[in-house]
């Protein structure tokens, strides 16, 4: 769980893996190297984790 000053309920941001499989399209995270990522549908047809926009 990753957390920033302030309150800690609003800062929570998700760290993920890239091409991890996720859930929820459109959900958006962060890997570890702190690039933005989302949930899309990858061309096999299943939502992975990406930060290719």
């Amino acid at each position: 769980m990753t957390t920033t000053p302030g309150d800690p309920e609003q800062d929570w941001v998700l760290v993920v893996t890239e091409n991890e499989r996720c859930s929820e399209e459109g959900d958006f995270a962060r890997t570890p190297s702190g690039a933005a990522a989302s949930c899309e549908r990858a061309a096999d047809g299943k939502l992975r984790w990406t930060s290719r926009w």
